[in-house]
């Protein structure tokens, strides 16, 4: 049976995760002197700048989605220390503070909102979903943030060969996900989530 109501509490978490996600991004590319982000409209926490209706209908429907991807000057990025890198991770921070902080207002208030199911089920979901897209989105296949986090620890010929197929990366990103990948992720997934909500 379909669950309309999982679905109905899964917006605005999906709302809450891709939009933090994308804010970080912008705002750490930003604070390295790149005013690419903000040029077009993208400092902000207003989640029509981020929202691609396509991809926020299939991470509702199918668990896998998208936002509009923050543009960034990496010319001007590649030239501050850490700054490609530190974009690249903020958006799995952003996503793991925001599951810590609500897996802390749950602990703290469980027995309030204990009594009021659709809210147990808003906590779990906002949770569960923000670790998922952090821990999905450190996965070092490109496009993913990932790549761009950890490639500098890959041998250099490693390295080079995998910047000739970049664009491929997509692909096997999707290969990756048809064999099984999220199997693989969640145990990481359900590990994070027990220790944030009870540690």
């Amino acid at each position: 049976m379909f669950d309309i109501v999982g679905l109905i509490l899964a917006i605005p978490a999906v709302i809450i995760a891709l939009t933090v996600h994308e804010f970080a991004h912008a705002y750490v590319a930003y604070k390295y002197g790149d005013y690419t982000p903000k040029a077009n409209g993208r400092l902000t926490l207003n989640p029509m700048a981020h929202i691609d209706p396509l991809g926020f209908i299939a991470l509702l429907l199918i668990r896998f989605g998208w936002a509009k991807p923050v543009p960034v000057n990496y010319n001007i990025l590649s030239r501050k220390k850490g700054g490609m890198e530190m974009t690249a991770l903020a958006g799995s921070l952003a996503n793991f503070g925001v599951a810590l902080v609500a897996a802390r207002i749950f602990t703290i208030f469980y027995q309030v909102i204990l009594a009021y199911d659709p809210l147990v089920a808003f906590f779990q979901t906002l949770i569960f979903l923000n670790i998922s897209l952090g821990v999905f989105n450190l996965i070092p296949i490109p496009p993913l943030d990932g790549y761009t986090v950890f490639r500098k620890f890959f041998p250099y010929e490693l390295r080079r060969t995998i910047e000739m197929y970049e664009y491929y990366g997509q692909f096997v990103l999707i290969i990756f996900l048809l064999l099984g990948g999220a199997r693989i992720l969640m145990p990481i997934v359900q590990f994070i989530f027990n220790l944030m909500v009870f540690a």
